[in-house]
Order: structure tokens, then C-alpha cells, then sequence
């Protein structure tokens, strides 16, 4: 899942004028670990900019939106670049290095050592399929899912039966499938956990005829081709308009995953500060529950049709725990210029029998500095990803990354002390200094769970992939150099 929730504005004016003031201020003390530890050199950090980390070519990251890790490659969204492009992974190391290979890079517009690619305007998020074969893209300007996969060691972009795109968009050339209106501004794609389908979570263009929606894809596991399902089964809009289903509370639509189990896909939506439920049935199809208060979670109760849990006002990303048990929910509100960002990480329960959401019987319900929260500053608002063990969560956010220890439960606490999170200019006490880990950065872990890395624009404004290994014999503390 891609983590642009924020925008590139937001996270460098963050950077440039809070970072002082920040900087000035005490911070409580949280726990003590040793979990992440950052090579040094190049191997720690790829960029095109940023001294002392290997080099990629000039607009590889421009804006980027997606990373996507795999045994021995790394694959990359460039929004700006129009762009997909494909790093070399060292398995020992975790180094990052880029070929300058014309079969490692597709783009639009004719780039030198590209491929030339269609339908890429803004690519916003990518994923790989299990086997690793295949890669799955979406692009918001060109309103488009498309499918890559290497052949002789070249990542390749498939033709009509591997892509769909709204075909009204002038940023897209007629090449692929007709997706319809309901793909306008296409933002995050998942994949079910049996790989049989892809669902795809598009902003639209606003106004009625081109609202919010979800779309649904048959996806062919050897060939990676893929469809979109046919009539209203192949969308659900916020209105009912574009040719789909009606479906509540997704005004404002950023997210969407599928539970581990693949009985349920839960949709994030901003504007409604809701998390709504999805049952997914024969060939992926997905119908919305709403027959009981617990399959919708939102900030006001939604008048009495979700449960209400104020924290998630301005939510805005969502991690599934790998036992399919745990919801945890990044919320954050810029405050204007003369303040932080506020926000939360909110936990909620989830029942894998029904679906069924509920908040925490035990443990806090949140942690931030909202009300009701149990505090903890800067140590929330973008993505999660969990240690296969389950004992731990990482956190991006306002302070770089924190490591939450984890129980069977799913109950997280914040670790404390030196080495409880890793910035870029540790002005939090606690933080350990780390090259490339700055506001919000996306993160994602290797197959093998033994590196972590981030995607993000650091607090001199240039973008970068940094290398972080991970120590699983530690339950999630965090170590810089």
C-alpha cells in the first residue's frame, strides 16, 4: 500500500518550519531497544541527490508513491516521472544499487534509459504478487491499473489484457482495457491473500458523475493478465453512479485491504473518517455489510450506524495485523503553520468469524495526543508494517519511525528510551539518527523480514530509499548509525 496521503507541500513544509521549533521542545521518554540498525555508506540509502548513498539516475524518485520489495529487486512509483522502475536488491546486504538499464525503467513520455510505456501518468501505488513475477500498478492521471512482469530480466509493461483505464482521460493512449469512469484517479491497489483478484480504490474526479469507488479485477495467476468483473459487480461507488453498487461511508476513499483470511475487505475514506466492511464472495465479488453497527467504525457514529470513535478524524491510513485479529488506523491533522500536526494511532478489533469491528477490551484505544489517547508525541499519522512474529509494529510519522511492541492480544506500546525510534535529525529524546528517515516515510518490508526500508523525502528535500536491517532476536527496538 502506497502512503501519499499527506502530499509532497505538506511533508516539506512540516520539515522546513516546524523541525526548529520542534527541535527546541522536551519530549517524554519512551522505550528502550535494538531492533533496526542502518548500514553505513551507500548500502544504507539510494538517491539521486543525497550525499553519500548509492546513485540512481536523475527523476528516478521524483515524487514517488509506491515501493514494492522483492527477493532481488525493488520496484519503484515515480509520480512525477511517470515511471515505473526497478532497483537491484543485494539479499545479503540489502543494498540498493540502479543498473542505468534501459530493461530496469518504463515510462510515458520517451526518457532516456526507459522503455517507452503507456498509461503511466502518476503512478500512485504498486504491488507484487506472491510469486514475484508480476507487478501491479496504479496510475492517477491515467486513471489506470496496469501489469508488469520480467521477461529475460526486463521488467515489461503487458499489453490490452494486462491493463484498464477510464479511456476518456487524455493521459491515457487507448491501449487498455475499458476500466470506465469509476477508475478516475485511481490511488491504491490491493491484491487478495488466494492472488485470484485485484481491488483497486480510485478518489474520483468529484461531482456526481464521477464519484468515489472500488473497483474489482479477476486476475489470472499464470499469465497475470487481468478483468474487470462485469456490471455493477465490477465497481461500488460513494453514490451508486458509474455503472456500480452503492456503498456508504466512502466519501473521500484513500484505502482499501483485504483481510488475511480474504472474508473481508475494509475500505478507509477520509471525508467520512470511517472504516466500512466488505464480505467478498464467488470470484472476489465483494458486498457491503451494513446490517450491524459493527461493520462500520467512524469518528461521529455515522448517526448511530457505526460505532464512534472520535480518534479517527482525519484518518488517513490502515494496516490488517498478520493474524487478521487488528485493525491499527494513522490519523493526522496539520494545524496550520504556527503549530504540529495532531493525530493518533488507533487500535481496533476484528473479529475473522463475522468481520466484525470493536474497540480494544484490553489496552489503550489510541495513542497520540488527542483526547483519550495514551500519549505519545509525533508517534503517528502514516503507515504500519508488523514483524512476522507479530511481537512488533512499525510506525512512520511525525518522528520518523517507532517501534511498538506487540502482544497476542494486539495491544502496542511505544518502546522507551534511547533507540525507541530512528529520524533524521533526532530532536526527540528517545530518536536515534538515521540517513533518510524523515516525516511520514513509506515503509515495506523485504520477503524475508529482515530489512526494512523506507521511501521518503528527507529534511533537505530530496527523496530517497533508505536500508534499514532488522534484528528479529529484539522484539522491535530500533538502533540508528
Amino acid at each position: 500500500m502506497s502512503f501519499h496521503r499527506l502530499g509532497r507541500l505538506a511533508a516539506l513544509a512540516v520539515c522546513s518550519i516546524f523541525l526548529p521549533l520542534w527541535m527546541s521542545g522536551a519530549a517524554e521518554a519512551l522505550p528502550v531497544g535494538n531492533g533496526l540498525s542502518q548500514p553505513s555508506g551507500e548500502a544504507g540509502c539510494i538517491s539521486a541527490d543525497q550525499p553519500d548513498c548509492a546513485e540512481a539516475p536523475q527523476s528516478w524518485f521524483d515524487l514517488s508513491r509506491g515501493i514494492a520489495v522483492g527477493a532481488n529487486r525493488v520496484l519503484v512509483a515515480s509520480g512525477n516521472g511517470d515511471r515505473v522502475v526497478s532497483l537491484d536488491r543485494n539479499q545479503a546486504t540489502g543494498a540498493l544499487t540502479a543498473s542505468n538499464d534501459a530493461g530496469d525503467c518504463v515510462a510515458v513520455h520517451p526518457v532516456p534509459d526507459c522503455q517507452d510505456g503507456h498509461d503511466l501518468g502518476s503512478p500512485a501505488d504498486i504491488e507484487l504478487d506472491k510469486s514475484g513475477k508480476f507487478a501491479y500498478a496504479v496510475a492517477s492521471k491515467a486513471d489506470s491499473l496496469i501489469t508488469f512482469k520480467w521477461v529475460g530480466g526486463k521488467l515489461t509493461q503487458l499489453a490490452e489484457a494486462g491493463c484498464s483505464a477510464f479511456r476518456g482521460d487524455d493521459f491515457n493512449d487507448g491501449s487498455c482495457q475499458e476500466g470506465g469512469v469509476s477508475m478516475i484517479r485511481a490511488r491504491d491497489v490491493a491484491l487478495s491473500p488466494d492472488q485470484q483478484n485485484i481491488y483497486v480504490a480510485a478518489e474520483g474526479g468529484g461531482g456526481e458523475n464521477q464519484p468515489e469507488a472500488i473497483n474489482v479485477f479477476s486476475r489470472n495467476v499464470s499469465t497475470g493478465t487481468i478483468g474487470k468483473l462485469p456490471g455493477t459487480a465490477g465497481c461500488h461507488s460513494s453514490n451508486g453512479q458509474a455503472g456500480c453498487e452503492d456503498a456508504d461511508g466512502i466519501i473521500g476513499l484513500r484505502q482499501i485491504e483485504v483481510s488475511p483470511d480474504g472474508g473481508n475487505l475494509y475500505a478507509l475514506s477520509s471525508e467520512s473518517d470511517a472504516i466500512t466492511t466488505f464480505a467478498r464472495g464467488a470470484g472476489g465479488a465483494i458486498t457491503q455489510k451494513t446490517n450491524n453497527v459493527a461493520y462500520c467504525v467512524s469518528a461521529d457514529g455515522s448517526d448511530g450506524d457505526c460505532v464512534k470513535v472520535p480518534q479517527l478524524e482525519w484518518a488517513n491510513s490502515m494496516y490488517l495485523s498478520r493474524d487478521g485479529r487488528s485493525i491499527y488506523i494513522s490519523a493526522v491533522r496539520q494545524n496550520g503553520f504556527n503549530e504540529p500536526p495532531s493525530g493518533a494511532l488507533v487500535h481496533l478489533r476484528r473479529d475473522p468469524a463475522t468481520g466484525k469491528l470493536s474497540k480494544p477490551a484490553i489496552g489503550p484505544l489510541c495513542w497520540g495526543d488527542l483526547s483519550g489517547c495514551s500519549p505519545a508525541f509525533g508517534r503517528f499519522g502514516g503507515q504500519a508494517v508488523e514483524s512476522p512474529d507479530g511481537r512488533s509494529l512499525y510506525v512512520s510519522g511525525v518522528v520518523g519511525i517507532t517501534a511498538y511492541s506487540r502482544d497476542t492480544n494486539g495491544v502496542i506500546v511505544p518502546l522507551k528510551g534511547e533507540g525507541s525510534c530512528l529520524f533524521e535529525a533526532p530532536f526527540v529524546a528517545g530518536c536515534s539518527k538515521a540517513r533518510i528517515v524523515s516525516f511520514y516515510p513509506e515503509l515495506e518490508l523485504s520477503p524475508a523480514a529482515d530489512r526494512l526500508y523506507t521511501l521518503g523525502i528527507s529534511a533537505q528535500g530530496l527523496e530517497a530509499i533508505g536500508n534499514l536491517k532488522r534484528h528479529s532476536v529484539v522484539i522491535g527496538g530500533l538502533a540508528g548509525q
